[in-house]
């Protein structure tokens, strides 16, 4: 519910995959923070090549739930 949560805060729509444009503005952060995440292994991510596609609605979503669980201890 995180997710959703802030895509309406945002005036946003859910959708099936996300653009690092957008996952930034979701998150608060700059495109290339989006990319550093990917990098990480923190955010999971559709890639074609080196190419970064996407990133999916769930992925998204699991990034967030553990980014609060790690925020509650």
């Amino acid at each position: 519910m995180v997710l959703t949560e802030l895509l309406n805060a945002r005036g946003m729509e859910p959708q099936e995959l996300y653009s690092t444009a957008i996952v930034a503005a979701v998150l608060g952060v700059h495109r290339v923070s989006v990319c550093r995440l990917i990098n990480r292994g923190d955010l999971q991510s559709i890639r074609r090549g080196r190419r970064i596609i996407g990133i999916t609605h769930a992925a998204l979503a699991a990034f967030l739930e553990a980014k609060n669980r790690g925020c509650a201890k």
